[in-house]
């Protein structure tokens, strides 16, 4: 049974539409993207004792390498050397070195690879030898004992002077003629990838030494931090 009027209805279907999407954004700049210095992996912390010759052995070419181990104190040896022993500079402080280390029982020889007319850092030679001496042999090696020692200057002896005179160390390219006698000294030294630092304390003369040894290259740099 029908009622009322009638009844008009309007179904309306929208035309479809695209699905909404995000603006683009623009790439991140390389300042905006997070960066991470990577840790060269098995190297530490530089010794702040070692700092000061960093520079000196990157102006000199030298790359020992990052630290591989902590620093560490160990009793050792040191004695210097004047490579132009008839005409010395009074002013070449830094020329050749002897140092040896209690806990290898190894003898450094650093040179100049030239005779020190000027002062400088750079050491061009260096050798690496076992120490084999003992209380059984002679202070001053036989084969060295005849020689002419310059004026002011000294035979190297026990472990020092058996390695000198064996190698012919006194040559120019060398180490030459020390004129004090070797001293008993503190080194402070820290393992680098290619070689090591190292800090000579407790010489009498009150200067504190602080070298760093490239093995790979053969070469050496040294320096004398002010007090």
């Amino acid at each position: 049974t029908f009622f009322g009027s009638p009844v008009y209805v309007q179904i309306v279907v929208p035309e479809p539409t695209e699905p909404p999407t995000e603006p683009p954004t623009e790439p991140p700049t390389e300042t905006e993207t997070p960066t991470e210095t990577p840790t060269e992996e098995g190297c530490v912390d530089l010794d702040p004792a070692m700092e000061p010759v960093v520079s000196t052995a990157e102006t000199y070419g030298l790359d020992p390498g990052c630290p591989t181990a902590e620093s560490f104190t160990v009793f050792g040896a040191f004695q210097e050397f004047e490579t132009q022993p008839e005409n010395p500079n009074p002013d070449a402080h830094l020329r050749g070195y002897m140092i040896w280390r209690s806990d290898t029982k190894k003898i450094y020889a650093l040179g100049m690879g030239s005779p020190s007319y000027m002062p400088g850092h750079n050491g061009r030679w260096l050798g690496v030898y076992d120490d084999l001496w003992d209380e059984s042999q002679p202070e001053v090696h036989p084969d060295c004992a005849d020689m002419e020692v310059p004026d002011g200057y000294r035979l190297p002896v026990r472990g020092f002077g058996k390695v000198w005179c064996e190698n012919g160390l006194w040559a120019e390219d060398r180490v030459g003629w020390p004129k004090d006698r070797e001293w008993g000294v503190t080194l402070r030294i820290q393992p680098t990838e290619h070689g090591l630092y190292v800090e000579v304390t407790g010489m009498p003369n009150g200067y504190t030494y602080v070298l760093a040894v490239d093995f790979t290259a053969g070469r050496w740099v040294s320096i004398i931090p002010a007090p």
